[in-house]
């Protein structure tokens, strides 16, 4: 029998126009602010109970809770590794977006705690709303919390605010004087949205990492995780900049294609003042990847990159008879990374000033222009 895992946001509890809202978050009998489990065909138990699996954590003798995790403002994507590990991406109140390994029973802090307990966020500015126990700081909220449940940090926090720059967005909320129109758009946050576990050997270096869609910055995060899947390393990279605005993802069996949904309402960032609409709108975006190496038709053409994933550095070989050209570098955005003059046959290029990813290698010279892939790692 399987299970069924299901989020509930805060309803914007304490929050811009919900204020005045109580906070549920930290009180195990609501459902708001929530990771439910359910069983996907009734146990032995009769009536609703059966629904709710009986070795849920928050389960009673008199009563049984779908409640698996507590402690959430807006879960929005959910999804397993291959090895059972639970991830979570869910949305801050002004930044701080977190990505959570999720285990039953804990407790993941909002609204005491934003994102890492790191002291950057009081109840005040987090939208505690009346409902919320009273509020110190987040390192005290902590102990306070783990007196009832194991807390748990994120594992990755996207977008840490420092303190003045939350007070400045919390002071223009309650005295509703923004400073320009759509100002909640430019919260220091991307606004994760899905989440899906990449676990294919297709594209170099991409093996155990979570993809992210964001509704925000019209983009998808790689997150590189370390072996075990407990942490994130390497640098965020982003992908399909300014594409649209991005509400899930699904990747193809063979790992080659990743497919993305763009919502066909809301707003991008954009120019103060003004919200950007989203393009492609209420698409289905597909991205698929070209398999690296020695590309054959480059080769032909006499142009080689290798090796191919590189990491330190990587041999460009011109094309035969080319005593120099101009090579650029570009990155997935088309933005210019590197750009050198080589003048021998074969020449070795540095990767230290790049980070991990796809780049295109372009070669110019009077006698034509050639180009390729490199996965740097």
């Amino acid at each position: 029998m399987g299970y069924l895992f299901y989020s509930i946001g805060d309803m914007a509890a304490g929050h811009l126009g919900n204020a005045a809202r109580p906070h549920h978050g930290q009180q195990p009998e609501f459902w708001e602010g929530k990771i439910l489990r359910f069983n996907m065909t009734p146990d032995s138990d009769t009536g609703y109970n059966g629904w709710i699996p009986n070795d849920n954590p928050f389960n009673t003798p008199a009563r049984q809770n779908a409640v698996w995790s507590l402690g959430h403002r807006n879960p929005q994507g959910l999804v397993f590794s291959p090895d059972g590990t639970l991830y979570e991406s869910e949305h801050g109140p002004y930044s701080d977006d977190e990505i959570n390994i999720i285990r039953p029973g804990y407790n993941y802090g909002f609204p005491l705690i934003v994102g890492f307990a790191d002291g950057n966020y009081d109840g005040s500015r987090s939208g505690a709303g009346s409902g919320a126990p009273a509020v110190v700081s987040e390192v005290a909220n902590r102990t306070l919390i783990q007196a009832k449940h194991p807390y748990s940090d994120p594992i990755f926090s996207l977008f840490r605010a420092t303190r003045p720059e939350v007070v400045t967005l919390y002071n223009h909320d309650v005295q509703n004087s923004p400073p320009f129109p759509n100002y909640f758009l430019y919260y220091p946050t991307s606004a994760p949205s899905g989440i899906e576990y990449y676990g294919s050997d297709a594209i170099p270096g991409w093996k155990n990492s979570l993809l992210i869609t964001n509704l925000k910055l019209a983009i998808v995060y790689r997150l590189k995780l370390n072996a075990n899947g407990s942490a994130i390393v390497g640098d965020t990279i982003g992908l399909f900049h300014g594409l649209g605005r991005f509400r899930d993802l699904a990747i193809s069996a063979d790992g080659t294609k990743i497919y993305v949904s763009a919502d066909s309402v809301g707003a991008v960032k954009s120019t103060p003042g003004v919200a950007g609409v989203p393009p492609n709108k209420g698409c289905i975006l597909e991205f698929s990847f070209a398999p690296t190496g020695i590309n054959p038709s480059a080769q032909a053409r006499g142009i080689r990159v290798y090796p191919n994933p590189a990491a330190g550095e990587f041999t460009l070989q011109l094309p035969d008879g080319l005593a120099a050209a101009n090579v650029s570098v570009l990155n997935v955005l088309g933005q210019t990374s590197l750009v050198r003059r080589v003048s021998t046959g074969k020449t070795s290029v540095s990767t230290e000033s790049l980070s991990p990813g796809i780049y295109t290698i372009r070669v110019q010279s009077d006698n034509g222009a050639w180009s390729d892939k490199l996965v740097i790692e």
